[in-house]
């Protein structure tokens, strides 16, 4: 007759509470093994040893299986549960196991073959092998790198070949990211990170984007950073992952991110983590691994169809995988993938940043240069008031980008020529921002905004100049020129400016822009001839 008593034990989150005349709390990495007896379980822990604690030790197995906490506990025999984190050795002549531990004990018999498979799935380093065989979770303590045996490489980034039907190569991590077991977020259809992954944050995008089924390659992210031919996988693709791979929900690394252990046919793995995604500036549903498809849903207005795994199923902690349309805007993971490898290195795709100025209205109309330079991926950045926090902000993104041109507009020049190790270009720069920007109350147009033009007169944004920026300003002002390099141009529209004759006392690189012939766009005519020059 099963036995129906309550068990004298319970898990909460990371913890075992044990009833033995007084309540212990537990650290479940500090269990070493857990013996059944009957209904009964001995436990025993890096301190003290539990004897005969009323529950049987399937009960404890349930439990260890329900709670979402990491652990390495996991049932090996039908007596024995076991920290696989904490063992020492394992002989298969005596089917016995040891620990790695501060207290005596003595070596745990759990029988010869169930020693020589466990023995054979640690010497390949592969622990998730032990926990697939033998639990229903949980921890990889292999590294991931070290996943499998060979490496392959498509222009400088590792990819996988899972034995897919299709084909199909998978990269070791997600765009962007900086390990293997971290992500990073993009909208659909964007060539750069966002700030804020909403209406206001997405970048406008063409509206034949709406009918086409497959995204361009023109606007895939992944071929565009990555170049060769990497891309964004389709629903197919991923469908495919999910239908002929095992994907067992686990966690990683020494930060025990979480994530899906995806092994394909062959036996080769990858891991996808689970960073959700980005909801403006907030992460939401943690607990998921939220992927961009490259396919287009044209029945709703800017959707497409989004990749995921969730942990709802219980089955030996087994991933469940969906695919629904998402919001263009979102931030999602990219996971690339290849069809072949390239025989030969595609051309590096250069990029070109451009910092703003406060006041300027920006729209696709006003700033050709996008269209224009075919191959290149464009990172459009507005600037803080605050001149420290900008100049922080510019570095940092130059470092992410590692840009082959720094574009600065008006205040953004101020900035940018100030830059160093960087190719730059300074449109009318405002050398003395204090000055055009004095102490108050100042008004510019809503450039997020998709309707606004160049000769905008509606509603306008304030923000305000406080002494503290003001004296920012001036400090800066004084030090612009100290240990600056010549790799910065000059674009001015008018060279008797006292802008234009400051900047042509320290650097030998300046322009006057005159004589446009009507239609013809300043940034077609002048900075685009520019940035093809001194890139080349």
């Amino acid at each position: 007759m099963a036995n129906k008593e309550k068990p004298k034990f319970s898990i909460d989150g990371n913890r075992l509470l044990i009833e033995d005349k007084k309540t212990s709390i537990v650290f479940l990495d500090d269990v070493i093994l857990v013996e059944a007896d009957g209904n009964y379980s001995d436990i025993y822990t890096k301190t003290k040893t539990f004897k005969s604690i009323r529950g049987q030790i399937g009960q404890m197995e349930a439990m260890l299986g329900d709670t979402k906490y990491p652990h390495t506990l996991v049932r090996v025999h039908k007596s024995y549960i076991v920290n696989t984190y904490l063992l020492k050795e394992v002989d298969p002549k005596q089917g016995t196991i040891t620990f790695l531990v501060d207290r005596e004990m003595d070596p745990t018999k759990i029988g010869k073959d169930i020693a020589k498979e466990l023995l054979t799935h640690l010497k390949k380093e592969k622990r998730i092998e032990v926990l697939s065989t033998f639990a229903r979770k949980q921890m990889l303590n292999v590294p991931i790198k070290e996943l499998n045996d060979t490496h392959e490489f498509e222009m400088g980034v590792e990819y996988v070949d899972l034995g897919l039907t299709s084909g199909t190569l998978w990269s070791t991590r997600n765009l962007s990211a900086p390990q293997i077991d971290l992500t990073e977020y993009y909208g659909w259809g964007q060539l750069y990170l966002n700030d804020s992954y909403d209406k206001d944050g997405y970048r406008q995008t063409p509206s034949e984007l709406e009918k086409v089924d497959i995204l361009p390659l023109e606007y895939d992210v992944a071929r565009q950073d990555w170049g060769g031919g990497w891309r964004i996988p389709t629903q197919e693709d991923f469908e495919e992952l999910s239908s002929e791979c095992i994907l067992i929900w686990c966690v990683a690394g020494d930060e025990r991110r979480h994530g899906i252990l995806v092994t394909g046919p062959n036996g080769n793995c990858i891991f996808l983590p689970s960073g959700g995604k980005k909801d403006g500036v907030n992460i939401v549903s943690e607990r998921e691994a939220a992927y961009w498809t490259a396919t287009n849903c044209p029945k709703f207005s800017s959707h497409a169809m989004a990749a995921v795994f969730m942990d709802f199923d219980d089955e030996r902690n087994k991933a469940t995988f969906m695919t629904h349309t998402e919001d263009w805007c979102k931030g999602l993971s990219i996971r690339p993938i290849l069809k072949e490898p390239t025989t030969a290195d595609a051309p590096k795709i250069k990029t070109q940043l451009t910092v703003h100025d406060f006041n300027m209205v920006f729209d696709d109309k006003y700033f050709h240069v996008s269209p224009i330079l075919h191959g290149w991926r464009f990172a459009d950045i507005d600037i803080p008031i605050e001149p420290q926090k900008a100049m922080e902000r510019l570095k940092t993104i130059c470092e992410r980008y590692s840009p082959d041109v720094v574009v600065g507009i008006g205040t953004g020049g101020f900035l940018v020529h100030q830059l160093k190790g960087y190719k730059r270009i300074c449109v009318d720069p405002d050398l003395h921002p204090s000055e055009s920007f004095p102490i108050g109350t100042h008004k510019y147009g809503d450039y997020n905004r998709d309707d606004l033009g160049p000769d905008f007169d509606g509603d306008y944004v304030t923000f305000e100049i406080t002494d503290k920026i003001h004296q920012q300003f001036l400090e800066m002002e004084k030090i612009q020129f100290e240990d600056i390099d010549d790799n910065c141009w000059g674009l001015f529209w008018d060279i008797e400016d006292y802008n234009a004759d400051e900047f042509d006392g320290h650097y030998s690189h300046i322009i006057e822009m005159s004589h446009l012939k009507k239609g013809n766009p300043w940034d077609a005519v002048y900075l685009v001839p520019l940035i093809k020059e001194i890139t080349k």
